[in-house]
C-alpha cells in the first residue's frame, strides 16, 4: 500500500513546516492504512513515498519523482519526491504532499503493472485523499 517517509538536505531543516507536514502525513497514513493493511507488507505490493526535501546540503538531485530501489521480498517500490526549497517554504503544503503521493502511486502502478503484479491504485488512491484531509493546518 503506501508508506511515508522524508529525507532531509539540511539540519535547518529540522522542526521546519514541511518536516512537520510529512511527519503528519505519516501520521495520517499510519492511521488510515492500519485498520485494513497492517501488517500486509510482503503479502501486497508497497510504495514507500520519500519526500526528499532540498535544504542547505544541497537539492534532491533529480526533478520531480524517480524510482528508487525494489524489495521482492516486501513487495515494495521506493519512489522519490523531490520538494525544492520553493515548495517546502510554500503555503499551501498540503497540495505539494498529496500532489507527491498521488504521483508516486502512479508511479508504483507502472511499476508493479511491468512487473505483472497487481496495484491497488484505487485504495492507495483513497489513502491520499485521506491523508490530505488530515493536512488542513497545512493548507
Amino acid at each position: 500500500m503506501i508508506i511515508i517517509s522524508g529525507r532531509y538536505r539540511g539540519p535547518e531543516l529540522k522542526g521546519s513546516r514541511i518536516a512537520n507536514a510529512i511527519a503528519a502525513s505519516m501520521k495520517a497514513i499510519e492511521r488510515v492504512r492500519e485498520p485494513e493493511f497492517g501488517g500486509s507488507l510482503g503479502k501486497i505490493p508497497h510504495v514507500n513515498a520519500v519526500f526528499v526535501v532540498e535544504g542547505s546540503l544541497g537539492k534532491p538531485g533529480f526533478d520531480a519523482i524517480r524510482r528508487g530501489p525494489y524489495s521482492r521480498k516486501d513487495q515494495c517500490v521506493q519512489i522519490d519526491i523531490a520538494i525544492s526549497a520553493a515548495d517546502a517554504s510554500a503555503s499551501d503544503l498540503r497540495d505539494i504532499i498529496a500532489h507527491g503521493l498521488r504521483g508516486a502511486n502512479a508511479a508504483a502502478f507502472h511499476f508493479f503493472e511491468d512487473e505483472g503484479i497487481d496495484f491497488p491504485l484505487r485504495k492507495a488512491e483513497e489513502f491520499v485523499t485521506a491523508v490530505a484531509d488530515e493536512l488542513k493546518e497545512f493548507a
